[in-house]
């Protein structure tokens, strides 16, 4: 299959997973550079608060329809910025079915945008990852659903070696938010790293200050994060609590123990004991500090963690995504 896949370059961001997963797989990926479409950056967001986004908007996906000619399905993620008739002029300039892959929770909150609750009833497919959104995508329009979850990337979150010994007690990856700073603030005192965007604003000027490292660490940088600490901890954002996210399987794949915030996604995948999990900020630090005092119990959960996710990679989600987007592709 002959793919066009509009996204965020970058080490550790789902397009270039995905791309490796696809071509893994044997078809044909034409990756589209496409941050400004798909992504946040400053200049689209800015245009957006101020209403004049559309133009852009419209320039953008024109743009990324020549660069797609040829494809036989268009492949967008996220496509914040991608509008309703931006949708339309891809399918129509491209010849091709126009597919969603949406990593975020489109419904909730400060991401439920008009413009994107406009355009998702335009694409032949929209692909997200867990049940629960899939479901509510019907209450917008949304006709054809598919659930692909995420994954990780072997080349990115490599198990650790015997070699690599733990320097840290506990390490989070992601962006800051507040209700992150409220769980992780629980932390302070032990020998913690957190790396993320927003976290130098984020925890300026409480305990947590001190664990916040510099500069950005995505993909194996952020592997390398996890196996410099005994214990990772993955506090999953609200718009996330429906089911997983990234990290739910990047974490356990770099063979630390993990202490995860309780979904039912996460019961189901770590029902053979490969994770702790936890309900209220109360319990994060003495699940933590358990894990950090018992070095067998930490083992054993590292091996479970990495049994449950071993299989989950982007080559397979590749597999499950090209069957959800057989259906719109004409036999060649």
């Amino acid at each position: 299959m002959r793919i066009a896949l509009l996204a965020e370059p970058g080490e550790g961001h789902l397009g270039p997973a995905l791309r490796r997963g696809l071509t893994a797989e044997g078809h044909d990926v034409r990756f589209v550079p496409a941050a400004a479409l798909t992504g946040d950056g400053r200049i689209m967001p800015r245009a957006r608060r101020l209403h004049v986004d559309a133009g852009p908007a419209r320039l953008l996906a024109r743009r990324a329809a020549r660069a797609a000619a040829g494809a036989d399905v268009v492949l967008v993620l996220r496509g914040r910025f991608l509008r309703r008739a931006g949708v339309e002029a891809l399918r129509r300039r491209t010849g091709a079915p126009v597919v969603l892959y949406h990593p975020d929770h489109p419904l909730f909150g400060r991401l439920r945008e008009p413009p994107v609750l406009a355009s998702l009833p335009a694409y032949d497919l929209v692909v997200v990852w867990c049940a629960p959104l899939a479901a509510a995508l019907a209450d917008v329009g949304v006709r054809r659903r598919a659930v692909v979850p995420f994954g990780y990337d072997p080349a990115e979150f490599a198990c650790a070696r015997a070699s690599d010994v733990p320097r840290l007690d506990v390490a989070f990856v992601g962006s800051a938010s507040p209700h992150r700073v409220e769980w992780l603030g629980r932390l302070a005192g032990l020998d913690l790293a957190l790396t993320g965007p927003r976290w130098g604003r984020e925890a300026r000027g409480t305990p947590l200050a001190s664990a916040v490292l510099s500069g950005g660490r995505w993909g194996r940088a952020a592997a390398a994060v996890y196996r410099s600490a005994r214990v990772g901890v993955n506090v999953l954002d609200p718009q996330n609590l429906v089911g997983h996210n990234m990290r739910t399987w990047e974490l356990p794949a770099t063979g630390r123990a993990a202490v995860m915030t309780r979904t039912p996604d996460h019961e189901r995948l770590f029902a053979n004991g490969g994770a702790v999990l936890v309900d209220e900020p109360h319990e994060l630090r003495p699940a933590v500090e358990r894990l950090l005092a018992d070095p067998e119990e930490r083992e054993r959960i590292a091996r479970l963690g990495y049994e449950a996710v071993r299989d989950g990679t982007y080559r397979r989600r590749a597999r499950e995504l090209v069957s959800a987007l057989e259906p719109l592709v004409p036999s060649r």
